[in-house]
């Protein structure tokens, strides 16, 4: 991926060479976007209980390793706390508006808990969850999509705390830059669109 792209040439001409600079920083944005990809997925295998042995297990002997997985319980509840009673919006406390109705069928359309507590379940392994909204032709309502927080780079404007722009990167390049990282077992590529 030519990531010396998303910071231009600083002189405002699109077809000219990266310089030095440009260079430095894609590579800086490239181990940073690498490392963030590597700790997803390690968090990802500890919901999942995927931890390491505590005990070394010597040729010829039993296994005595006993692995509990406190991680899934913590976030399972987390997220059951967030998103375990049906989340209602009003926009008016005094009656029901036809903005709600339409709120109320478009979520329903989604299936608005299953999709929340996907949603929920990203930001709490990831620690960013983040939800596309896809127009469909012919249809009266979007389909909404929860994305890999992985597959995402948000670029933060310097001025100010507000997202400037995201990224949404190929999860096969994704894939690619984990099943390099040594211990590291990439996800499947449907596991990962899913």
């Amino acid at each position: 991926m030519a990531w010396y792209r998303l910071f231009g040439s600083g002189n405002g001409a699109t077809a000219a060479a990266p310089g030095p600079v440009e260079q430095s920083l894609a590579l800086a944005a490239e181990a940073t976007e690498v490392e963030h990809a590597a700790a997803i997925a390690r968090r990802w295998r500890a919901y999942h209980g995927q931890h390491p042995k505590p005990l070394r297990v010597r040729p010829g002997q039993l296994d005595d390793n006993v692995i509990v997985n406190y991680a899934r319980v913590v976030v399972d509840k987390g997220v059951s706390f967030l998103f375990g009673a049906d989340l209602r919006f009003e926009l008016d406390e005094v009656s029901d508006t036809e903005a709600e109705a339409w709120l109320d069928a478009c979520w329903q359309a989604n299936r608005k808990r299953t999709l929340l507590q996907k949603l929920a379940l990203n930001g709490a392994i990831a620690g960013h969850a983040f939800l596309k909204i896809v127009p469909v032709q012919g249809q009266p309502y979007p389909r909404l999509v929860v994305l890999d927080p992985a597959l995402v780079t948000v670029t933060v404007a310097p001025e100010a705390p507000t997202a400037a722009a995201y990224y949404l990167r190929d999860p096969e390049e994704v894939l690619a830059f984990l099943r390099d990282l040594p211990g590291l077992t990439a996800p499947e590529p449907a596991a990962v669109a899913g």
